[in-house]
């Protein structure tokens, strides 16, 4: 509790600017099951247009350390997405439901059927880092840092509509929350080409833990994965020309982030009635444009 007291005063006492941003972008969504024999049990796929509201910090120095800290939280919020979710439809032949046991008649598929519903994607990321300077001129500086946080996004669907019973029931419920802490290196950099005007930008990766819950499968996934991030801005710090206080600066940026888990096994009990193991991909992606207001203090 005293090392988390002593960081939050840290950071509260140095704080020399705050950027309030709003962004425009897409959000992807790739999931899969794989199947025994047939290549996919399961398939959904979806591109969503969102809002994005960030509240960051720039990197700031400490006042008694030679590091540097940085921080932002991005609260991003879909359209609603109508779009298909496919299932494997099986052959005719295949003795429905398919309760009781575990044979190949259940990768005996021909086709995917469509689940059609309205999706909605609504999640939270967090990143805060500590780091050193590794150059520094003016105001230009090139830093690494150790970047942590948390992605917290969730996907719901409704008015689900389906051609066969069977996919139907499955998906009655879609509800998803996924949980993924990170932790991994990040390169900060910033170059001061004028007085007014600069390029800042970073570049990160690591690895995530991700905790995924679903009325998919009959327990939560526990697994681990990898992230990345990518941000550039043009960077104006106002003399008080144009705007009431020169202490205001604005900001026109570009961010791309994803992370990735591959082959899990997934227990697909809430499918059938025997224990069924199944590998599970899921990857995520979010790219968007934004403008910043920024005020230093």
């Amino acid at each position: 509790m005293k090392k988390i007291i002593l960081v939050l005063s840290l950071v509260l006492n140095n704080i020399w600017g705050l950027d309030i941003s709003y962004g425009r972008g897409s959000y992807e969504t790739e999931m899969s099951i794989k199947g025994l024999i047939n290549p996919k049990f399961m398939e959904h796929d979806v591109d969503h247009d969102i809002d994005v509201f960030i509240l960051s910090q720039p990197p700031t120095d400490f006042s008694t350390l030679p590091l540097f800290y940085y921080f932002d939280a991005q609260l991003h919020i879909s359209d609603n997405k109508n779009t298909n979710t496919y299932f494997a439809n099986y052959m005719a032949d295949v003795q429905m439901p398919f309760f009781g046991s575990i044979n190949d008649n259940l990768d005996r598929a021909v086709d995917m059927v469509a689940v059609n519903g309205d999706y909605k994607s609504v999640g939270f990321d967090l990143n805060f880092g500590v780091g050193y300077k590794l150059l520094q001129k003016g105001k230009s500086f090139l830093g690494i840092a150790l970047n942590s946080g948390a992605t917290l996004p969730n996907i719901s669907a409704k008015h689900l509509k389906s051609k066969i019973e069977f996919a139907y029931n499955m998906m009655k419920k879609w509800d998803m929350d996924i949980k993924t802490y990170k932790i991994g290196p990040q390169i900060k950099a910033k170059w001061a080409f004028s007085p007014l005007f600069a390029l800042e930008g970073g570049f990160g990766f690591g690895f995530e833990k991700m905790y995924v819950s679903s009325d998919l499968f009959k327990s939560n996934v526990d697994t681990k994965g990898s992230y990345s991030i990518f941000d550039i801005d043009l960077r104006y710090d106002s003399d008080g020309t144009y705007v009431i206080s020169k202490n205001f600066y604005f900001k026109l940026g570009y961010v791309r982030k994803s992370w990735s888990v591959d082959a899990v096994d997934v227990n697909l009990f809430n499918f059938f009635e025997a224990d069924i193991l199944r590998p599970f991909d899921i990857d995520l992606s979010t790219n968007y444009g934004y403008f910043s207001v920024g005020y230093r203090f």
